[in-house]
């Protein structure tokens, strides 16, 4: 959830507009095949119980959804006001009515939130080991597509966090790979999908991140066709070239810390202050030091945890360096930049774990108290902000004011590279929405 403000006034909840796609369709391409994608919020066609993703419907009409019956290798499935996710984390689909000989292209939208062991297959062509995959093993960010025949290598890496359209098109007997509609190689290949359609791994090598779309084609797409599914995902998944400032502590620093991409990747001029274990007070020295204030189009805050964790310091101090914090950058960034301010993250048991319970307890209500005034709450709200994201903590929230299983990195306090997606996700909206894009 978002809250847009008025300066200096309590928050009223905002819905958040969803990018829509031009009046093309993958359907007006005649070789069709299959097709499975995300939309907004609800919109995806799909099976889930309590987050496990057991079917993903086919768009194309001819029925090839993408099922998983083993509870333990279902996607991981997300609605939030932005759109729908299907996170893959060591999970897979399998579509077993689709079979494709000679020429095909295949194109994929995904980004990749969390580096591994070995090459990372976000799917496979029938049983000879094809796919679009990340090489983790020897240059981290590199690309390519693998078939029998050998590989495809990119001539380009990618970015931890952000969304890419990848396709394979194979010709003839050439074989070619696109990065958002830019060739980046070329080979001969020999694939082909007998029956055996994967989504998520490729015998065993698994993907983690988000798949956005996976659409098949029976054909070598032409320039012009291929042109127009370009457009097509680019008009629903566009990455944002505004530059956003980040300020915050681990938690939205945590890349630092774990390798896990940046949390606003989908902002690729997106900077990032964010340090681990700053205080708001730190964060406000961060602000001062960084030399091209000018250049900032917007500023979102997720910071305060480690404040919390001094007992010493009362919520109303807490609040006050938050307050001026805000007041600073909209001194420096002047009226017409936002700055969007974020809810911590749940984590009452982190305090209670590294504080004991009375002193825990302690921590926790002041997290209360500042996160209620960051949404506008309280005897003391925070004032002359544009936006106040909210809706992750519940998302993240087990009920208890403590972070999901799923989305816990193990400590309590920090999410792991699923959880940064989420709260990301919502970090996102908030921005979309302040800029007004």
């Amino acid at each position: 959830m978002l809250k847009l403000l008025g300066r200096g006034m309590s928050p009223p909840i905002s819905t958040t507009p969803t990018p829509s796609a031009p009046a093309f369709s993958p359907s007006d391409i005649a070789s069709f095949e299959a097709g499975w994608e995300t939309g907004a919020n609800g919109s995806t066609a799909k099976t889930e119980s309590g987050g496990d993703l057991s079917q993903w419907d086919d768009m194309s009409g001819n029925a090839n959804h993408a099922v998983q019956t083993v509870g333990t290798s279902k996607p991981h499935y997300v609605s939030t006001p932005d759109e729908d996710l299907i996170v893959f984390n060591d999970d897979f689909l399998t579509v077993s009515s689709l079979s494709i000989t000679g020429d095909m292209t295949v194109l994929l939208v995904a980004r990749r939130i969390n580096g591994g062991p070995g090459n990372q297959y976000a799917f496979q062509l029938g049983a000879d080991l094809g796919g679009i995959f990340w090489e983790t093993s020897s240059s981290s960010g590199k690309w390519g597509f693998y078939t029998n025949s050998g590989p495809i290598s990119s001539t380009a890496t990618l970015a931890d966090g952000r969304s890419y359209n990848l396709a394979f098109k194979q010709d003839g007997a050439n074989g070619y790979i696109y990065e958002d509609g830019t060739q980046r190689g070329t080979a001969t290949p020999s694939t082909d999908i007998n029956n055996l359609f994967k989504i998520g791994q490729d015998n065993g090598l698994e993907f983690y991140g988000a798949i956005r779309a996976v659409y098949v084609f029976s054909s070598a797409l032409s320039d012009g066709d291929r042109g127009d599914m370009d457009a097509y995902i680019a008009a629903k998944w566009p990455n944002k070239t505004e530059e956003v400032v980040q300020l915050g502590d681990s938690i939205m620093a945590f890349s630092t810390a774990s390798g896990t991409p940046t949390i606003m990747a989908d902002y690729i001029n997106s900077v990032s202050l964010a340090t681990n274990g700053h205080t708001i007070q730190n964060q406000l020295g961060a602000w001062n030091g960084y030399a091209d204030q000018a250049d900032a189009d917007a500023v979102i805050i997720q910071v305060g945890y480690n404040n919390c964790r001094n007992i010493g310091e009362s919520a109303a101090t807490a609040i006050t360096a938050y307050q001026a914090l805000v007041d600073q950058i909209r001194t420096d960034v002047g009226a017409s930049v936002p700055i969007v301010v974020s809810l911590m993250t749940p984590a009452k048991q982190g305090l209670i774990t590294e504080l004991g319970a009375t002193d825990g307890a302690t921590a926790f209500v002041k997290f209360e108290a500042l996160n209620d005034a960051i949404q506008g709450l309280g005897a003391t709200p925070i004032t002359d902000v544009d936006g106040v994201v909210t809706g992750h903590y519940a998302a993240l929230d087990d009920g208890t004011d403590n972070l999901k299983t799923v989305y816990d990195s193990g400590d309590d306090v920090h999410t792991n590279a699923l959880g940064r997606l989420v709260n990301g996700t919502y970090l996102r909206q908030g921005l979309n929405t302040a800029l007004g894009v």
